[in-house]
C-alpha cells in the first residue's frame, strides 16, 4: 500500500513483518525498548520522553528497517502540526459552547477617558455609566488622582536625570582613558580567546547523538550516526553528550577515548 495511504505505524510493521524478525530481536538490534517500538507501531507517539528522544528513536527504527528516514520523519511532523491544530480547535468549540449568549442580556456601556461612549438611549451631557450602573465624573475623578501622579512623575523625572548625568560622566572619563602600553593589551586580549578542541563521535553501532555547549547552552550538533561511522565536531570548552544508547557510542578528546556513563540513553559531561 502506498505511503500516502497508510500510517506511520503500519509503515514500520509492515517493514519489519517483511524483514520477517520479532520485536525482541528489533529492539536488541536497534537498543531501543521493545515497548517503546510496539507504541511506534500502533501509531502512538506520546511516550513519557522529552520530544528530542521520541524523534531520534523513530529515526533509528526506520534506518534500521530500510525506509525512507527523511520521509518518515516528515510525515511525523505534519502529524504533530495537524494533532496540535485539532487540539486547538477542540477547546475554542469548547470555550464557544460555555460561553453565555449574549442576546439574553445587555452589554454593559464602555466608558474611555480619551472617548466618551454613550450608551443606547443615553442622552448629551449626561455623564457615562460604569458596569456597575454609577455615574462617573472624568473631571472629579482626574482631579482625585492628581496628587498621586504628581510625585510619580517627579520621582520619573529625577530617575532620568540621574540616568542622563551617569551616562555623561562615563563618556568623559571612561572615553578618554589612554592605555599604557596598547601591544601588551592587545596580547592579553588575544590570549584570552577560547581554544577550539575537537570532538570525536564513534559508533560502534546505529546511535543518534546530541552535543550541547555548555557555555551557553547552545546545540552545535544533531544526528544519527551508523555503524562504524566517525563524526567531528568542532567546539571550545565543557560540553553536554546526550545519545539513544551509551553502548553504542565513544567519544574522543585531547587524545583520551571516552565511554559513556550508561549503557541505555542518558548524558555525559565532557571537560
Amino acid at each position: 500500500m502506498a505511503d500516502n495511504v497508510t500510517t506511520i505505524g503500519e509503515r514500520l510493521e509492515e517493514a519489519r513483518s517483511r524483514k520477517g524478525i520479532s520485536i525482541r530481536e528489533a529492539a536488541e538490534a536497534t537498543k531501543v525498548r521493545g515497548d517503546y517500538l510496539l507504541q511506534m507501531e500502533s501509531n502512538s507517539f506520546e511516550i513519557n520522553l522529552p520530544e528530542v528522544y521520541v524523534r531520534g528513536f523513530l529515526k533509528i527504527y526506520s534506518n534500521f528497517l530500510r525506509l525512507d528516514t527523511k520521509k518518515i520523519v516528515e510525515d511525523y511532523e505534519a502529524m504533530r502540526a495537524g494533532n496540535r491544530r485539532q487540539h486547538r480547535l477542540g477547546t475554542q468549540k469548547r470555550e464557544e459552547h460555555s460561553s453565555p449568549a449574549s442576546e439574553a442580556s445587555p452589554q454593559p456601556t464602555r466608558v474611555s477617558f480619551g472617548r466618551m461612549d454613550l450608551g443606547e438611549g443615553s442622552e448629551q451631557g449626561e455623564p457615562p455609566l460604569a458596569p456597575h450602573g454609577y455615574a462617573i465624573n472624568e473631571r472629579k475623578l482626574s482631579e482625585d488622582l492628581l496628587p498621586y501622579l504628581r510625585p510619580a512623575l517627579l520621582i520619573s523625572a529625577i530617575a532620568v536625570g540621574i540616568i542622563l548625568i551617569g551616562l555623561l560622566v562615563s563618556s568623559i572619563w571612561g572615553g578618554s582613558k589612554p592605555e599604557i602600553n596598547p601591544e601588551l593589551a592587545n596580547s592579553a586580549k588575544v590570549s584570552t580567546q577560547p581554544s577550539m578542541r575537537p570532538l570525536t563521535l564513534i559508533a560502534n553501532n546505529a546511535v543518534t547523538v546530541w552535543v550541547i555547549r555548555k557555555s551557553d547552552n547552545t546545540r552545535v550538533f544533531e544526528g544519527t550516526l551508523t555503524p562504524g561511522e566517525t563524526r567531528n565536531v568542532d567546539v571550545d570548552g565543557p560540553v553536554e553528550v546526550r545519545y539513544s544508547n551509551g553502548d553504542s557510542l565513544q567519544v574522543e578528546r585531547d587524545g583520551q577515548r571516552l565511554r559513556m556513563s550508561t549503557s541505555a540513553g542518558g548524558r555525559s559531561i565532557i571537560q
